[in-house]
């Protein structure tokens, strides 16, 4: 059932809810081109369809008050990615969150993603990878480039081996899906996602425009002393009984080019508490906030966890 939600400020929002209880609502976005004069515009528009909780709507851009009937016909489905839980303090990602903190980023298939550089510092199974992916190929297909040349367009840090080759598989699985060879897609993979600890990884990192990801969640006092001391030698930011996430905002941070965007869900305590005092310090003093999104109410993640989340 499509529930329209128009208003006279032009904007338009449509969920569209399931019939059936154990299934997931959708939201329909759309994306308006438009043509013509002030007077009497004519619309060519697209929309996509993504997951998301069940009776929360998304506000998209729109230039007029639309009927129902008006919602575009041009709809790209797109299925859940699986997910698990895994060692190492992960804990993976909704769909719906994923989806909100890309477009909160800047990065949409509207734009030309193959010019641009993004890192996902703790890939897993690839909650951000594929949605990364799936993003990447509709950008390369409106701009016509070829989806085998953007070897460079994500890199992917995993330290746990096994959920790194979970994580390429299902890159595979998604290139072929979209009729891109075995041999590219397997290439394309490997270059995208390797099995490494991105705090620690000495190759050299290029700057990038975008990080995104939800870090693991560790104290310090539960890594092996040998580790901990590494990382602290490493990044300053990380002192007290700090969250190994902070160490990720410090070297993301690092990597970004001037207008870059830094984009993570985290637990919020590293902006009250004494750990993050250092954090805080590197932020307010050649970083911007543009947006904080508390979620310690929301079901942010596949596991229940008690972490004050927020993005």
């Amino acid at each position: 059932r499509l529930h329209p939600i128009v208003s006279n400020h032009s904007v338009i929002c449509v969920l569209c809810e399931s019939r059936s209880e154990n299934a997931p609502a959708y939201l329909v976005r759309a994306s308006p081109r438009l043509n013509g004069t002030r007077k009497g515009l004519s619309q060519k528009k697209t929309c996509s369809i993504i997951e998301w909780p069940a009776r929360v709507a998304y506000v998209c851009g729109n230039s007029k008050d639309e009927h129902v009937n008006s919602v575009p016909t041009e709809v790209r489905s797109r299925e859940p990615i699986p997910v698990r839980r895994e060692p190492n303090g992960v804990v993976y990602t909704k769909r719906w969150v994923v989806e909100l903190m890309l477009d909160l980023a800047g990065y949409t298939s509207d734009r030309d993603l193959f010019s641009m550089r993004v890192i996902e510092p703790a890939a897993g199974d690839g909650s951000f990878v594929l949605a990364l992916v799936e993003r990447l190929i509709e950008s390369c297909r409106r701009f016509g480039h070829d989806i085998g040349k953007a070897s460079g367009a994500i890199a992917g840090y995993e330290l746990d081996p096994e959920s790194c080759e979970r994580c390429r598989d299902s890159i595979i699985c998604l290139l072929e899906g979209q009729g891109v060879s075995h041999d590219v897609a397997e290439s394309l993979a490997k270059r995208w996602v390797v099995a490494s600890d991105f705090l620690l990884d000495h190759r050299e990192k290029l700057q990038v425009d975008i990080v995104i990801g939800n870090p693991p969640y560790i104290r310090l006092e539960d890594i092996p002393a040998g580790l901990a001391a590494k990382y602290r030698a490493r990044y300053p930011t990380m002192t007290g009984r700090a969250d190994i996430y902070v160490a990720f905002f410090e070297e993301s941070l690092r990597l970004l080019k001037p207008g870059g965007v830094c984009s993570f869900i985290c637990a919020d305590r590293w902006m009250l508490n004494q750990y993050g005092a250092q954090l805080r310090r590197l932020i307010t003093s050649r970083f911007a906030v543009d947006t904080v999104i508390e979620l310690h109410n929301a079901d942010a993640f596949q596991t229940d966890v008690s972490a004050y989340p927020a993005i």
